[in-house]
C-alpha cells in the first residue's frame, strides 16, 4: 500500500509539471533564447568593440584622508562602429571620473590599499553616462589594477 501511495505522488507530481509546461508554452509561445532577442540589448552577434583606458585612481578613506594610489587599466564596451567618437570625448571622461573619486571611498582591506573595484566599476558607468550620454558605454571591463 505504501508503495502504491509513493508512485501515486511521484506520477501526481510528473503530471502537474508537465501541464504546468504545457501551459507556458501555450501563454509564451516563442520565448526569447538568448540576449541578444531581448529588446533594448545589444546585438551580441555583432564583434564587440573596445576602448582602452587607462586610470590613476587615488585611494580615499571615508573620512576622506589619502591612502594611496591605484593604475587601473579599463576597456569600455562601446556599440560597434562608435569607438573613435568615444576615443575623441574620453578626456571628459576622465575629468568626471577624476573629480569623483576624491569625494568617493574606493579605499579598502586593513590598510586602504586595495581599491573597491566594484564600487569603481559603478562609479566610471555613472560618470559615462552623465559626461558622454546614457547608453554610450555598454559594459566597463576592469583587466588590470596595481597599487602604489
Amino acid at each position: 500500500m505504501r508503495v502504491f501511495l509513493l508512485l501515486l505522488v511521484v506520477s501526481g507530481g510528473c503530471a502537474a509539471g508537465a501541464a504546468s509546461a504545457f501551459a507556458v508554452t501555450l501563454l509564451h509561445p516563442q520565448a526569447p533564447t538568448a540576449a541578444s532577442d531581448r529588446p533594448g540589448s545589444p546585438d551580441l552577434k555583432e564583434t564587440p568593440e573596445f576602448v582602452p583606458v587607462d586610470v590613476l585612481l587615488p585611494l580615499v578613506f571615508s573620512d576622506g584622508q589619502l591612502a594611496g594610489y591605484a593604475s587601473l587599466k579599463l576597456q569600455l564596451r562601446v556599440a560597434p562602429g562608435t569607438g573613435e567618437a568615444v576615443k575623441e570625448r574620453l578626456p571628459l571622461l576622465l575629468n568626471a571620473v577624476n573629480l569623483q573619486t576624491y569625494r568617493t571611498p574606493l579605499a579598502s582591506g586593513a590598510d586602504g590599499r586595495l581599491p573597491d573595484l566594484s564600487n569603481f566599476r559603478l562609479l566610471v558607468q555613472r560618470c559615462a553616462d552623465q559626461a558622454l550620454g546614457r547608453g554610450t558605454i555598454i559594459q566597463v571591463a576592469i583587466t588590470e589594477a596595481r597599487t602604489s
